[in-house]
């Protein structure tokens, strides 16, 4: 019957039975989770929307309001109010009669919907709707001038970024935000922006200044009483403790964000305390209370459809159940918790999954399968936590308080200038008067005799002190180019070693060589030799970049000749065999902890120029074939070139082909480049289209087509690592 009736209702209608249907079944839940005031309002909305004469304006701030309040108990009630919102502001909006007071009321709501349901998005997981919504929101709010909504559009795309480990953006988006709710003196704003970088810092394992950032968060919120906020910091700074190992004063401060948030009815919130203290039990080895509180919070954020998190419980479920003994179930939870890491992209998510899925491919025998899940969480980890991006971090933060510092003490000085000012005028009203004014004058000469002499003897100071600095300036000049002289010098000696890019040859097939470094000197390299009708080719990364990579492009070059200098014709396995034996033994690489694993990943090929026979090696960097429009990938050994824990022969692989078929080797730097619309990485999917796509061009322009959508793709962005890729054509 409530069916039919929803069906035949009116647009208007059709929401308004939503909310009072929803109202009703959650009447007695209402009384205990919303405060007086929050009924009120709530009442107040469905009232103004029940009138078949409210104006659009009164209609888009009811939804608006209405979603706002209810969204902490059922996230699923966000969406439609918001979309509701928005179908009525775009309706007006169209209409070029409004006057600006009504446009600004409408762009006003259109813009808060919009972010709204970008949160709604990130929730439920689709990231990429996410920051559209947000984007949409931001715009509108800049074009408003709203700086309250810009900041909050600000630190919601720096949330997004930072959970897909773009730090350096999230960093840039949240201090952008920090800086507007400053000036705006906004406390709630202000606390969230602190909590969000203290974050980032607990993501790097920094928990002092993590710490400091959730007690300033929590100052903030507790200026205007906000209990979701202190809720919300009360439980962050009780994980700091439980990662120190205190974990009376963690659950002492999960007890009281838990309590706050069972006031306020905030379901996500209560899961997430749900699962700390599950976490506490499973440190006192109380494995079954803890099942059961993490079993409470999967049931919520199941019902909340909150899918980040609950890729978090269900891993923590999995590394439970491990101890328990119950592998299946384990086995059962840890891929479903992997498969939504990887549908979101979140690297902390993957990097948690797929650590513990090794472990459960480990006790199941499935060796191969636990070490390539390792590799992706040490990769994942290695993209969150590197020295760098703590350093950087820091770095800006540090900028951004010096800054704000300096602004204060500017304000200040500019204060004492205008008291300054003030007393002089009330001095020289005083001084009116013939006797006075000789008085001065005579004193004002000898104030000035005094200070002629006093400014010749400074200038004296100021041009010796010029001479010294100039001298200094001089002296670091010549360092500086004694420097960059040496690093151009380098430069000619690795262009030495390295062939020609345009080189040529009769015996050799149509190819091309598209050679980039990162800077003046290279950590990549190619190397190419002709042997009894054979060609052999490499294309090669070696640890690091500019001037560090740049020796072991040579020693590897120098290897390379070396190795290649018999009578032998060696296969592609055999020379990086023997390659690796030569790094190891001249890098006295032993794998003691704390010394040198430099060395390098390389493709390597070699072609017989009369039979089209075609031999090919690789450690960690693949090779790519095209023949018929159909790209082949040969996954490479998956070790480096120098000492490894496990090292095994390289594997060497034989290839029959034929004329026309095109042949591919490079390195990490062009898929790894970050860049495009959204600031990500260019990925290799993305390269084997282009290549499908270009490969029977001529060989020029493909090597022109990759030097241009490099830097289309690279935009403003650094260069983030040398490039390499080889082209050839049988």
């Amino acid at each position: 019957m409530n069916h039919n009736y929803f069906y035949l209702a009116t647009p208007k209608m059709k929401c308004l039975l939503f909310i009072l249907i929803f109202f009703c079944s959650q009447l007695v839940v209402f009384s205990q989770q919303y405060s007086v005031d929050e009924l009120k309002e709530i009442e107040g909305y469905n009232t103004a929307i029940a009138n078949p004469n409210s104006h659009d304006t009164t209609l888009a701030k009811a939804y608006l309001g209405l979603g706002e309040i209810l969204y902490v108990a059922n996230l699923d009630t966000l969406l439609p109010l918001c979309n509701k919102t928005i179908e009525i502001s775009k309706k007006n909006l169209a209409n070029k009669k409004l006057s600006n007071k009504e446009k600004q009321v409408f762009l006003s709501k259109l813009s808060d919907a919009l972010n709204n349901v970008g949160y709604v998005y990130k929730t439920k997981g689709d990231i990429d709707l996410a920051l559209k919504y947000y984007h949409q929101s931001l715009k509108i709010h800049e074009e408003i001038k709203d700086k309250a909504g810009i900041a909050t559009s600000l630190n919601n795309i720096g949330f997004v970024y930072r959970s897909q480990g773009n730090i350096y953006l999230a960093i840039e988006y949240y201090q952008r935000s920090l800086k507007i709710q400053e000036e705006l003196g906004d406390h709630e704003g202000i606390a969230s922006l602190y909590n969000n970088i203290g974050i980032i810092y607990y993501d790097q394992m920094d928990y002092d200044n993590a710490l400091k950032c959730y007690q300033k968060s929590l100052k903030h919120d507790k200026e205007t009483d906000y209990k979701r906020g202190i809720a919300n910091t009360y439980n962050n700074i009780g994980l700091i403790y439980y990662k120190k190992g205190d974990l009376n004063e963690a659950l002492k401060y999960y007890t009281k964000s838990l309590e706050i948030k069972q006031k306020i009815g905030d379901k996500i919130g209560i899961a997430l305390s749900y699962n700390h203290i599950g976490e506490l039990f499973e440190a006192q080895d109380s494995l079954y209370s803890a099942r059961e509180y993490y079993l409470k919070a999967l049931n919520i954020l199941e019902k909340q459809g909150d899918k980040r998190w609950i890729s978090f419980v269900l891993k923590d479920l999995s590394d439970l159940l491990l101890k328990i003994g119950e592998l299946k179930l384990a086995e059962e939870y840890a891929i479903k918790s992997y498969k939504i890491a990887k549908e979101l992209g979140f690297p902390s998510n993957i990097s948690n999954s797929a650590q513990t899925l090794s472990k459960i491919n480990k006790l199941k025998g499935n060796y191969k399968e636990a070490l390539e899940l390792f590799e992706l969480h040490s990769m994942m980890k290695d993209s969150i936590l590197n020295n760098d991006l703590v350093k950087n971090t820091k770095n800006q933060q540090l900028k951004y308080e010096f800054e704000k510092t300096q602004a204060i003490k500017d304000a200040e000085h500019k204060k004492d200038l205008e008291i300054v000012a003030e007393k002089g005028q009330k001095q020289k009203m005083i001084s009116y008067g013939i006797t006075i004014v000789l008085l001065i004058v005579i004193s004002m000469l000898g104030v000035i005799f005094n200070r002629l002499k006093i400014t010749k003897k400074q200038k004296l100071v100021i041009e010796e002190q010029k001479l010294v600095v100039e001298t200094a300036k001089i002296q670091l000049e010549e360092k500086n180019k004694e420097v960059m002289d040496s690093i151009n010098y380098a430069k000619r000696i690795q262009d030495a070693l390295l062939k020609s890019e345009e080189h040529e040859s009769k015996h050799l097939p149509p190819h091309f060589i598209f050679f980039k470094p990162k800077d003046i000197v290279s950590g990549d390299f190619y190397w190419a030799l002709e042997k009894d009708n054979h060609l052999y080719l490499a294309a090669a990364d070696c640890t690091g970049h500019g001037v560090p990579g740049a020796f072991l492009t040579m020693l590897g070059n120098s290897f390379l000749n070396e190795i290649n200098a018999t009578d032998v014709l060696l296969t592609p396995a055999e020379v990086l065999n023997l390659l690796r034996q030569k790094i190891i033994t001249e890098l006295n690489q032993k794998g003691n902890e704390g010394e040198s694993n430099d060395g390098m990943d390389i493709s390597l090929i070699r072609l017989n120029l009369h039979t089209k026979e075609l031999q090919w090696a690789g450690a960690n960097n693949p090779l790519y074939i095209i023949r018929e429009n159909q790209l082949e990938e040969y996954k490479p050994d998956k070790q480096p070139i120098g000492y490894n824990y496990k090292m095994t022969d390289f594997t060497n692989h034989v290839f029959s082909c034929s004329v026309g078929d095109y042949i591919c080797i490079f390195t990490d730097g062009f898929a790894d480049q970050f860049g495009g619309p959204k600031g990500k990485k260019y990925k290799y999917n993305t390269l084997k289209e282009k290549l499908l796509s270009i490969y029977q061009n001529p060989l020029a322009e493909q090597k022109q087509f990759f030097a241009q959508e490099f830097e289309q793709w690279k935009g403003d962005l650094q260069q983030v690592d040398d490039i390499c890729i080889i082209g050839v054509r049988i």
